[in-house]
């Protein structure tokens, strides 16, 4: 059996890897001069860059983790305890928000627990589901939480109404927090939120590119670069890919790349791939001429007057990333599928270095490098439509004999650990 994987990203490459360890022969075409997708890196005077935006390791699943890190010795390899913050009106916040409320004016910080309470106590006694991503904010966490951090934080990532967006995917993805920690974060007891995360792993060297490049290493003559997947036909049992013929096909590329090449594909499945949202990302790289620029991790910026939702401080992931006595920041832009980012030298001034400057995250005088990537495909939206249309093409496809995996592929807002574990489950299933 001979098998075409489509795309040599992070599902792409695992996939590739599984299916070696099982003796199966494969071919890997990436349409990109190297592989990695999501996680590319890029190295520029030095500076180490994730233009992706910012990548780290974790996982609350052991297994997957002990898969990522047995990819690098431990000396590759640098640990480092989470010390994320929310720019709150002028302020730091601790992250998560509700782990933070100690961080706000009195005021806000007893709305906050109070509101909590309420939600808490109505999701006990009434049992009312909320409808919508706006009302799973406030059913979950309380008005308080939810419009003070929540729902403008989220309105401005989605670039979407948070009535037009359901809660299938965050309902379990983020964790229900203890009253009793609630109460602690009020009153400045230390508590941690998301703790799966509150440690997390980067390769010293080579960026977030050097998980999938180590991953790539152990396949890299199944691998085949400049290699866009043109067409993809099914023919009796067989699929044609760029006219090489196979046994089955693993498409990890984008549902809307693989509608575009895929033969015979029906109107409605066209439409129904086409209604599907997603946010592309705009990354914009700052080098700094200093050593130190603060030991966060990173940033959120829920104000809608500041343009960017996140600050990566990218230099304290690893001491690798910068030439000695620098620092580098990712500034994080998102934006819906179908429109741009018109990014030049005047945008990235006054968008960019004007207000991080304002803000005294940088010191103007010392930015000693600008640049910035865009990727289209980078967030998932789900909205109130996404089941309807998902599940119409999933279907197609598993009619057809297509499987997928991925982010993109399988249409799903998911972390790398997430598919690494979904792709060992599918290859160990079906392979």
């Amino acid at each position: 059996m001979k098998i075409a994987i489509l795309g040599g990203g992070l599902a792409g490459l695992t996939a590739g890897l599984f299916l070696k360890e099982k003796g199966y022969d494969f071919d890997l075409l990436e349409s990109d001069s190297k592989a990695g997708g999501l996680c590319q890196t890029v190295i520029k005077d030095g500076f180490v860059f994730d233009v992706g935006g910012g990548h780290i390791i974790f996982s609350k699943d052991k297994e997957t983790l002990q898969f990522m890190l047995s990819l690098f010795r431990k000396d590759e390899i640098v640990g480092t305890v989470r010390d994320a913050k929310i720019y709150y009106k002028g302020s730091y916040v601790k992250y998560p928000f509700e782990n933070g409320l100690a961080d706000l004016p009195k005021t806000v910080n007893y709305r906050c627990l109070k509101e909590y309470v309420e939600a808490l106590l109505k999701r006990k006694t009434e049992g009312s589901e909320p409808k919508n991503f706006r009302e799973w904010l406030i059913y979950r966490f309380g008005k308080g939480i939810s419009q003070e951090y929540l729902i403008p934080y989220n309105e401005k990532i989605w670039n979407f109404g948070l009535e037009d967006m359901n809660f299938d995917w965050i309902k379990d993805r983020v964790p229900d927090p203890p009253l009793g920690d609630i109460i602690k974060s009020s009153l400045g007891m230390p508590t941690e939120g998301y703790k799966h995360q509150s440690v997390f792993y980067y390769p010293l060297n080579g960026g977030i590119q050097a998980l999938t490049d180590r991953i790539a290493g152990k396949i890299k003559n199944k691998i085949k670069l400049n290699n866009p997947v043109e067409s993809v036909e099914k023919r009796g049992n067989k699929w044609l890919v760029n006219g090489i013929k196979y046994d089955r096909v693993i498409s990890t590329i984008p549902l809307q790349e693989l509608s575009r090449v895929l033969a015979g594909i029906s109107p409605k499945i066209e439409k129904a791939v086409d209604n599907l949202v997603y946010n592309s990302l705009a990354a914009f790289l700052v080098g700094l001429d200093e050593s130190s620029i603060g030991g966060y991790s990173w940033l959120y910026f829920p104000d809608k007057s500041v343009p960017y939702n996140r600050v990566v401080y990218q230099s304290n992931y690893s001491p690798g990333n910068t030439p000695r006595g620098k620092s580098s920041l990712i500034v994080e832009i998102t934006y819906l599928k179908g429109k741009d980012l018109n990014v030049d030298d005047r945008f990235i001034k006054k968008n960019i270095i004007d207000n991080l400057a304002r803000q005294n995250i940088i010191d103007k005088d010392k930015v000693c490098l600008v640049d910035w990537r865009k990727t289209e495909y980078a967030y998932v939206i789900y909205d109130l439509n996404y089941n309807k249309n998902i599940g119409l093409i999933y279907d197609y496809l598993n009619e057809i004999g297509i499987q997928f995996q991925g982010r993109f592929s399988r249409f799903r807002y998911i972390n790398m650990d997430q598919v690494i574990r979904e792709v060992r489950e599918f290859i160990e299933k079906d392979y």
